[in-house]
């Protein structure tokens, strides 16, 4: 009996070695998209927020804080115009909507390239 024993350990023991293969190397293609994975939503103001507090802040932003508030604002095809008192003045500041935020720009230069809508040029230009 112990024959029989040691042929069965020895049999599973030889087996076991002879059956440890490498597994073969596979080339993967890149991951497929992941379904679940949404695409960023798009801006739902991508010519800039048009509302009193929006362009108040950008235009604290643009002056520092020294901008006194909006007085009155004018926004058209993603231009915006504030006219307030900065530094007991009354001045005009220029912003363009970028994705959705407002930067200023320099009035001369844009008011010289014409691109500015007529509503929106007849404050700033003047």
């Amino acid at each position: 009996m112990a024959g029989v024993a040691l042929t069965a350990c020895g049999g599973s023991s030889d087996s076991g070695s002879s059956s440890a293969a490498p597994a073969p190397e596979t080339t993967s293609a890149a991951p497929a998209p992941d379904p679940t994975t949404e695409p960023p939503a798009p801006n739902p103001q991508p010519d800039g927020d048009c509302s009193e507090e929006a362009l108040n802040s950008a235009a604290a932003n643009a002056t520092g804080g020294s901008f006194g508030g909006v007085e009155e604002f004018t926004c058209d095809d993603g231009w915006a115009v504030v006219s307030g008192k900065m530094n007991d003045q009354y001045t005009s500041l220029l912003f363009q909507a970028q994705d959705g935020s407002w930067m200023p720009k320099e009035s001369q230069e844009v008011c010289q390239s014409g691109v500015l809508p007529d509503d929106i040029a007849e404050v700033a230009c003047s």
